[in-house]
């Protein structure tokens, strides 16, 4: 089904408001008491959370690594054995890791694993984005009673980790529904006014989830689901003044089956809906793919998630989660919890399993590239060949200049501007194509920067560009 985008309405400030100091950084304070910054001002650089991050070192996240002893029931069995030691970190760290977010405990926060999980952070240099009860903040069960922004201000200053070399953030309610908005807008603004450098880390509902589970249902008796999602969305934006937005899109989940002709509209609509309304409120966002099988849903191959992964870095995505890094599976036996064909990365034992090595190696070619991706600004997507995907106008164009034409293969294109250069992230748009060698034509003759995690190739002074990629395989192209 063809939807059509609806204008984004950005209001971002009252009539009367006012600029108010906030820990040695002006913001925008409006009458409801919600700090926002103007979407035109300077961007915030999420990376200042920690400084084990340099500021273009690419965010890339586990989620949910090493569990304690005890977790929460109904996401991992209650026996296994403390996984917190220097060996699960460090083969975590060797994946391509750099910030860390620990599991639900049985009692919320340990604090001992708290201590230990930090001092390894802190050792191996790792961001840690810590998961306290008081800050989880549930307000449709009762469990955490939601506080005003000056008793979640006084709970911060409080708090022991917020001295720790390798704290980054809070992780705060994970998939929050639109009424518990309000709360994690207090949670920031707190947040904000103790150390605004640090992350709130939420992660809001993908727009496959239902009406009542979003609770967009005021929204819908106006609206459709998808127009009513995009409310949701930017409700979450303006209400918490996050630094980042986080989405959990699983294509295994909705379509349970592999991706190939599928490919599908809704994934590429919310790409093409968060590279706009993230580029409208000038934040980041950060991106997942799912590295699991559990639940009768497909195992993706290499080839799918490198694809995943690639699409979204070429859709703005500056950061990326996998779910699930360690194998936490909901109501499965313990010969299920440590099945290999039903893991996360590593599975319940410990053991890396495939996956474990396929992401790998895509964070391996992430980071060759971050230094020249993560500060370039999104700017639309192009494709060429036979083989053409249904993406937003908002975010599609036929060609860009320098470019005049891509052959050996269908391929998708991230577009970015990064100073005086052109920077372009080309898939392979195939997940089951083997090889291409792929040929970039331009309208005159240009310096070229071929860089992967297996290219660093310089040409100079030419009209072309030849490479090989395999199916899902990216590459990214500067161009002076």
């Amino acid at each position: 089904m063809n939807r059509k985008f609806c204008a984004f309405v950005v209001l971002l400030a009252a009539s009367s408001s006012s600029i108010a100091a906030c820990s040695g950084k002006d913001v925008l304070q409006n009458p409801n008491g919600r700090y926002l910054l103007p979407h035109d001002g300077p961007k915030r650089n999420p990376n200042d959370c920690c400084s084990f991050i340099g500021d273009n070192d690419f965010p890339l996240l586990g989620f949910m690594p090493m569990p304690s002893a005890n977790v929460m029931d109904n996401m991992a069995v209650a026996d296994n054995p403390s996984c917190i030691n220097y060996s699960a970190f460090q083969l975590y760290k060797d994946a391509g890791f750099n910030y860390v977010t620990p599991c639900y405990t049985r009692e919320g926060f340990q604090t001992p694993d708290v201590h230990k999980s930090m001092k390894i952070c802190n050792d191996l240099k790792l961001g840690y984005l810590v998961n306290d009860p008081v800050f989880k903040g549930d307000s449709l069960n009762g469990t955490v009673q939601p506080l005003s922004v000056e008793e979640y201000k006084t709970q911060m200053e409080t708090k022991w980790y917020f001295n720790e070399p390798c704290f980054a953030g809070l992780s705060v309610k994970d998939e929050p529904t639109l009424k518990d908005f309000d709360m994690l807008g207090n949670i920031s603004n707190a947040l904000l006014e103790v150390d605004p450098s640090k992350l709130m880390f939420c992660t809001i509902l993908p727009s496959y989830a239902p009406d009542e589970m979003l609770q967009i249902e005021e929204y819908r008796k106006t609206m459709s689901h998808w127009e009513a999602y995009q409310r949701y969305t930017e409700d979450y934006i303006t209400k918490t003044n996050s630094q980042i937005v986080s989405f959990d899109y699983y294509l295994n989940h909705v379509f349970k089956m592999p991706i190939e002709g599928v490919y599908s509209e809704d994934f590429l609509l919310n790409l093409s809906y968060f590279a706009s309304i993230c580029k409208t409120y000038n934040i980041d966002y950060w991106a997942y793919a799912a590295a699991y099988g559990h639940g009768g849903r497909a195992q993706y191959t290499s080839e799918e998630l490198k694809w995943i992964v690639n699409t979204q870095l070429a859709f703005g995505a500056k950061g990326m989660v996998y779910y699930t890094y360690w194998s936490i599976i909901p109501g499965y036996k313990m010969a299920d919890w440590i099945n290999p064909t039903r893991s996360g990365l590593v599975t319940g034992n410990g053991i890396p399993h495939d996956t474990y090595f396929i992401i790998k190696d895509i964070n391996k070619n992430i980071h060759a590239i971050e230094e020249i991706l993560k500060p370039s600004e999104f700017v639309c997507v192009a494709q060429y060949g036979d083989k053409k995907l249904n993406i937003s106008p908002d975010v599609e164009v036929n060609t860009y200049s320098p470019i005049y034409n891509i052959s050996g293969g269908d391929a998708l294109v991230g577009i970015f501007n990064n100073n005086n250069k052109k920077v372009f992230y080309i898939i392979n748009n195939s997940i089951n194509c083997g090889i291409k060698t792929f040929k970039v034509s331009l309208t005159s003759k240009k310096n070229i920067h071929l860089l992967n995690s297996s290219i660093d190739k310089n040409i100079d002074d030419s009209y072309c560009a030849s490479f090989n990629l395999s199916a899902g395989e990216a590459v990214l192209m500067e161009v002076e």
